[in-house]
């Protein structure tokens, strides 16, 4: 019987070489890598699309915003290479301006300077007036400070505004004292005020009318047009509810730019008129529910009164479950004007020709762009500049060279 044949012995085993993926011929001249073959996955391309289009949004609307508040910026700039006035008494103090501020419903005083720096120091700061601030911190600080404006203002044309010889003069005693001993003036034509924010703009009102007018007659030095006005729109909504409203306005800024804008730019180029007296509705009726639909007789009482919706609702309160230490609550009454007040007041608005020269501005990318764009700019003019600009030397420049 045959013996049967051996099996052979096994044979060691050889890892095989994975073989290379084959690579786009027209990627590798370019050093690129391989495309991936296929898309990510449907959670992953919802996330890129939603952060994209967030991103996208936030990017072109502060973009947006920029070039609206540069193009009123250079719409008054002209104004800062004016010279002062001057005259045969010497010189004169420049246009002074006046804003008012306070801290919002709800809110501190940061807030309301904040949106102060970002939407009207730019377009003053280019215009080249002079400013000063009346700040509020609390609820009547600004009611009280235009009447007691008001009050010194009319005692000092009444001849009654003497300073006590025992207490040493104020700082601006001695700033007035300095400037009329060397001659120089007071500014004698319009100035202005700005008041930010609808609670800012009842408090101002309320403040011009201190003296008890409908039971005692008008001041005999009292002006026939008040100094113009411009009440500057501040929209601050707070809570947690309200998230979509609040995120619609901050992904539209650059209207509210445009509007501010606007407004600044009327008072810089001290273009005014006077204020509307409205057209009752007589099928309009108060509501307590909506305190800010009022009906109302004057432009006054109708100036930013949308802002009011947003305010928080311990506005609405009385005064002694809120704040026992505040005199008189201001912000939650309907405005009421004086018709001998009112028809003095005037409001600071562009004209059309100013409007259309506006218009017309066109505002340099240079100025909008952002730190990634505008450095990529700046090195392709530099490499443009050294490829393809030649400098033109002279012999005298190649001799120190050498």
């Amino acid at each position: 019987m045959a013996e049967p044949t051996p099996a052979p012995p096994p044979q060691p085993t050889v890892n095989a070489v994975p073989k290379a993926p084959s690579t786009n011929p027209a990627l590798r001249i370019l050093g690129l890598p391989n495309l991936p073959k296929k898309l990510p996955s449907r959670n992953w391309m919802i996330f890129w699309t939603v952060s994209t289009a967030i991103a996208a949004a936030i990017i072109y609307d502060k973009r947006e915003k920029k070039r609206n508040i540069a193009k009123w910026r250079h719409a008054v700039e002209h104004l800062a290479n004016e010279p002062l006035p001057s005259g045969s008494f010497g010189l004169a103090q420049p246009r002074k301006l006046t804003i008012y501020l306070s801290a919002p419903p709800g809110d501190s005083l940061r807030s309301a300077q904040d949106h102060y720096t970002e939407y009207v120091k730019p377009i003053l700061a280019a215009s080249g007036l002079d400013w000063e601030f009346v700040q509020g911190r609390r609820e009547g600080d600004i009611r009280a400070y235009v009447a007691e404006r008001i009050r010194r203002v009319r005692r000092s044309l009444e001849g009654k505004e003497e300073r006590d010889p025992t207490k040493p003069p104020s700082k601006e005693e001695i700033v007035e004292e300095f400037r009329k001993s060397r001659g120089i003036r007071d500014y004698d034509g319009i100035r202005g005020d700005i008041v930010i924010g609808r609670h800012t703009w009842k408090e101002y009102l309320r403040g011009l009318h201190e003296a008890d007018y409908p039971s005692s007659p008008l001041p005999p030095h009292i002006p026939p047009a008040f100094h113009p006005t411009a009440p500057i729109r501040e929209p601050h909504l707070l809570g947690f509810l309200n998230t979509p409203i609040r995120l619609y306005r901050y992904f539209n800024r650059r209207k509210l730019a445009d509007d501010i804008g606007r407004e600044v730019a009327a008072v810089c180029l001290c273009t005014y008129r006077e204020f509307r007296q409205l057209q009752a509705n007589p099928d309009s009726t108060p509501s307590d529910n909506e305190p800010w639909n009022q009906p109302a007789q004057y432009e006054q009482q109708a100036e930013l009164a949308w802002e009011e919706k947003d305010w928080v609702k311990s506005v609405w309160k009385e005064a002694d479950q809120v704040d026992p230490e505040v005199p008189e609550k201001v912000r939650p009454k309907p405005i009421v004007m004086d018709p001998r007040i009112a028809i003095r007041m005037r409001r600071f608005a562009l004209t059309p020709a100013d409007e259309e020269r506006v218009s017309r501005i066109i505002v340099p990318e240079e100025e909008v762009e952002g730190w990634i764009k505008g450095n990529l700019r700046a090195l392709y003019r530099w490499g443009y500049q050294k490829a393809f600009v030649k400098e033109k030397r002279t012999p005298l420049e190649d001799k120190d060279v050498d």
